[in-house]
């Protein structure tokens, strides 16, 4: 997905639900595509952004803050966004394997809603997402554990995922398990594409105009750049034992 992104002109990256950043996460790999790419990684523990400024610590171009996914606002106010993304130029907003831990309810819906009228056109949305469509026995032991520590599993279906692209435009193969999200063209074709640690994963661009901009999506000509060929994969499927969904989307 980060690929997809710096392929399709996006220098800037905002990471929600980041966790801890690790080897070949987002930073490495769109500053191996081109070095002046910005990462901002954005986690609502404070022990895991204080660990990722101490792994951050020289490193050009990227910062942690601590953060609220659900409280847009505040993110976009933290000095460290404001000095290091420009909102008036293309961002790639990543929330991988994040959404199904926030309740369904207006709170969720009106957050996404923000970061698309904030984002320029041209600007990337990546989601993967737990979904128990292929393995709901298994999926129904893992939500029951989640639900005993304090972090309720939602798991969402296809429509319902497709549903937090709303006002974005997702691009092929659209809602699709993990193993088949524009895979290496030297990957080996997956034996299961719905394994235990996959979830769906999609990707969108170019959400609608912001209010009052007067530029239709997909009006500025975005710069090209060398292909990469790495992707990001650890982090996209990290929930234990979840099949999931990674989604990709274009503006309209």
């Amino acid at each position: 997905m980060v690929r997809f992104a710096v392929e399709s002109g996006v220098r800037q990256f905002l990471d929600l639900g980041s966790g801890i950043p690790t080897e070949g996460n987002v930073h490495e790999i769109a500053q191996a595509l081109d070095p002046a790419s910005r990462v901002v990684y954005v986690d609502l523990e404070p022990t895991a952004v204080l660990h990722a400024r101490e792994i951050l610590a020289g490193v050009p171009r990227t910062a942690a803050v601590q953060g609220d996914l659900q409280h847009p606002d505040g993110i976009f106010a933290d000095p460290a966004v404001t000095g290091l993304l420009d909102l008036d130029a293309p961002v790639c907003l990543l929330m991988i394997a994040v959404l199904h831990f926030v309740p369904s309810g207006p709170p969720m819906p009106a957050a996404l809603r923000r970061y698309r009228e904030t984002f320029a056109p041209g600007s990337c949305l990546a989601i993967s997402h737990a979904t128990g469509g292929a393995r709901p026995e298994e999926l129904g032991r893992v939500a029951d554990l989640y639900s005993r520590t304090g972090t309720p599993l939602v798991v969402r279906d296809r429509d319902e995922v497709a549903a937090l692209f709303d006002g974005w435009r997702l691009v092929a193969p659209g809602i699709v398990y993990g193993p088949l999200w524009r895979p290496e063209p030297d990957q080996p074709p997956a034996a299961d594409p719905a394994p235990r640690t996959s979830p769906w994963r999609a990707s969108a661009s170019s959400p609608d105009p912001r209010p009052g901009a007067g530029e239709p999506a997909g009006g500025r000509t975005p710069q090209r750049s060398p292909a990469v060929t790495r992707r990001v994969g650890a982090q996209l499927t990290y929930t234990s034992g979840l099949p999931a969904t990674e989604v990709s989307a274009t503006g309209p």
